[in-house]
Parts: C-alpha cells; sequence; structure tokens
C-alpha cells in the first residue's frame, strides 16, 4: 500500500471523527434544552403558577411573530389552592401590541370585576376580579383571559405584576398571597418570513352612545356631570380643585364604586375603591384639576365638583409628560381635537415635548384618535368634536 493511500485513509477517518464529533454536541444541545423545557414545564405542573398558552391548556414560552392577529390564552394554575381573587397586569414588549382583552372560561367562577382595561397604547392590560361569596371554592387550572396580539416583528409578553388571594382555612382571617411561578412568552420572527401586506384594520366605531353626559353648572368654577350606569365614565375636570375619591364616591350614595386615574411619570394606573374589601388595592388619594377619571357606576348618578378657576390651557400643558397616556380635560374654547392639538403643541414646545395625537373613548372599549402624523401609530385619525366635561388622551414624547 503506497504512502500516498495511506494518508488519504488517515484523512478520511479524521474527516469522519469530526463529523460525528460535531454530531454528538448538537445532539447534547438539543437534548439539554429538551430537558430544560421539561423541567420548566415540569415546575409549571408541580407549583402554582401563571403562564401563556396557545388552542390548549399547555404552556408555551416561544411562539412565531405575526402583526395577523393571533390568540394567547392567559392561565392561572392554583392546584389545590382555594383562591379568590387575582389581579394581574401584563406588558407587550417591543414588536408586541394587545389589541384585545376578553374574560377567559374560567373567569366567571369569579362574580365580582375590577379590572379589564387594555392601555390607550396598547402596550398593558390590568385583569383584575374577585369573588365575594366565601362559600365557593376555585382550584385547580383556570382559563382568565384570552388576548388577541399583533406582534410585527421580535417582541414578548411579560408579567411585571400579579396578586393572586388565596382563601385562609378559617374565617374571619384574612386572605394571603400565593407565590407563583411566572412563565413569560417570547415572540421570534420565522424564516423564512412571510409577512401579509394588507393586516385587517382595526374597526372603530364612528357613532357611539356616550357613557356620561354633561351638564355645566351657572357657576363657572363649578361643575356639574351627570353619570350614566356604565364602568367607563371618562370624564375632565376643567377645574382648578382638589379633591379625594371618596369624597366624589360619596356624592353617588353608592351607585358609583370606583374611580380610576393614570399617572404619567411613571406609567401606571391608579384606583380607588370604595368597598372596604378591596381597600388593597386603592392607590389613587386626589383627583385634581386639568386631569381626567374614569367612574365606575352600577347606577345613573350625578357628582358636582367645585373649583377655584377655570383651567387654562397652559396649566394642562405644565402637566403633561412625555408618556403616550397623558389623562387631561380639555379647558374651554377649544371645539375640536386638531385646535386644542396644535394649540397645546405650541404651549409644550419650550419644554422639547410633542404631543402627536389626541384620543377620546368613542365607546366604552375603543379608542379614536386624532393623528395627522400618525406618530405613534394607529388605526384612524379623525378630527372628532370636542365635548365639555370629558376625558381625553395625549400622546406626547
Amino acid at each position: 500500500m503506497s504512502m500516498n493511500m495511506i494518508q488519504a485513509r488517515k484523512k478520511l477517518l479524521a474527516g469522519i471523527l469530526f463529523l460525528a464529533l460535531i454530531t454528538g454536541v448538537v445532539i447534547a444541545v438539543f437534548v439539554s434544552q429538551k430537558r430544560q423545557e421539561l423541567r420548566q414545564r415540569a415546575n409549571l405542573e408541580d407549583q402554582p403558577s401563571i403562564y401563556f398558552a396557545q388552542n390548549n391548556p399547555v404552556s408555551v414560552s416561544s411562539l412565531s411573530s405575526s402583526p395577523t392577529p393571533q390568540s394567547i390564552f392567559v392561565y392561572l394554575n392554583t392546584l389545590s389552592n382555594n383562591t379568590t381573587g387575582f389581579d394581574v397586569t401584563i406588558a407587550a414588549e417591543n414588536g408586541a401590541v394587545i389589541d384585545n382583552a376578553t374574560e377567559g372560561s374560567d373567569a366567571g367562577k369569579f362574580n365580582t370585576s375590577l379590572f379589564n382595561t387594555v392601555s390607550p397604547d396598547h402596550k398593558s392590560v390590568r385583569l383584575a376580579k374577585f369573588n365575594a361569596n366565601r362559600e365557593t371554592v376555585i382550584t385547580g387550572r383556570l382559563h382568565i383571559a384570552t388576548l388577541t396580539l399583533s406582534v410585527s416583528s421580535e417582541g414578548s409578553l411579560t408579567i411585571p405584576s400579579v396578586i393572586v388571594t388565596k382563601a385562609c382555612s378559617s374565617p374571619p382571617c384574612l386572605d394571603k398571597t400565593l407565590s407563583l411561578q411566572i412563565q413569560p412568552l417570547s415572540f421570534v420572527n420565522p424564516s423564512p418570513s412571510p409577512q401579509p401586506t394588507n393586516p385587517p384594520p382595526t374597526l372603530i366605531p364612528t357613532s357611539p352612545e356616550p357613557s356620561a353626559t354633561t351638564v355645566p353648572t351657572t357657576n363657572p368654577n363649578s361643575i356639574s356631570i351627570s353619570l350614566s350606569a356604565s364602568t367607563n365614565n371618562f370624564i375632565g375636570i376643567p377645574v382648578e380643585t382638589s379633591i379625594t375619591p371618596q369624597e366624589l364616591l360619596n356624592q353617588t350614595q353608592g351607585k358609583c364604586y370606583s374611580v380610576i386615574g393614570f399617572n404619567a411619570q411613571i406609567g401606571q394606573a391608579r384606583a380607588y375603591f370604595s368597598d372596604p374589601a378591596k381597600a388593597v388595592l386603592n392607590s389613587l388619594t386626589e383627583l385634581s384639576g386639568g386631569k381626567a377619571f374614569t367612574l365606575q357606576c352600577t347606577e345613573p348618578a350625578t357628582v358636582v365638583i367645585n373649583g377655584t378657576s377655570q383651567t387654562t390651557l397652559t396649566q394642562v400643558a405644565e402637566r403633561i409628560t412625555a408618556s403616550n397616556v397623558n389623562y387631561l380635560a380639555i379647558p374651554q374654547g377649544f371645539s375640536t381635537a386638531e385646535s386644542f392639538l396644535n394649540a397645546l403643541n405650541q404651549q409644550v414646545t419650550s419644554r422639547n415635548l410633542h404631543c402627536g395625537r389626541i384620543g377620546r373613548y368613542s365607546n366604552e372599549q375603543n379608542i379614536e384618535y386624532y393623528n395627522p402624523s400618525n406618530d405613534p401609530p394607529s388605526t384612524t385619525s379623525v378630527n372628532f368634536p370636542l365635548e365639555p366635561l370629558k376625558g381625553y388622551i395625549a400622546s406626547c414624547k
């Protein structure tokens, strides 16, 4: 056998050994990933948890991104713990957008709803319900919500805040907080990545029924607002005042039960509930002039707010922050969204701010915007008329 043939066989053998080594490494990595997934799934099955799923109750940690709306299930698994309520905030990161949120098939087991609110920028949703009937036992795997998402690029769903209470063993003791495993969900771009060129638009009603009617008083520094039986009486307070949520709710004689605002500086909702059982959720301490708030009512009611003076455009502008969500009241003298947005930008430009759009609730759930520059993006741009004492949302940066 010649020396050349021996060297050729040695090279062939070395190549085979190299390929075997590479194959072994790939298999080892694959097995390791599968073991990790199994361990994560085992943790979710063995401990109380909250996680995301699609099409079935099995948890998923990664899905392909797509601008076409897709449904994501939110599951709470309490195992054998009897839960009395939940308060969950879900955040959509990067390319993920929450189009809508509806109650899951098991949410009806909790008889009192607190929040089912998608933020105006569609980047978060707060879900909260509790059960006032202490005799009802709620355990196991619970489908609490279904989210409709559009994910045009890589993104994720995370759960920055969650409180789940479990019933104490011998009432009248206090409920305890349940410790949970939290499973986020990531979205990755598929490869290849076919993207639809014309995703279906989100339709917004053009002729909604208003949830609150307004009745100005003869006193220019006082306002009277008629509220409807609704979970979204979104009102503006265009007078300089300071009133506590409890003082406002007391005027309704039990017909309204909560007030919700939004702190743009920290990007979080703030709420106050008249029910002592929900006192742990109270974080709103004051209703100030120039701001907007949501009142939730079971019956029609009327509230009167006394102010010291009319809120001016300058005062409204001073309270604007760089946020997609600024709850505000419209001062006197503006009839359309366009006229107010132009005047507001003339005021905030000295603070290096620009407000790209102004929005209002067109019904209890949907928001329509006047957005001339489409920044930030929205599905419509309507130069709608402004109504006195209604609440509005400004997006500024």
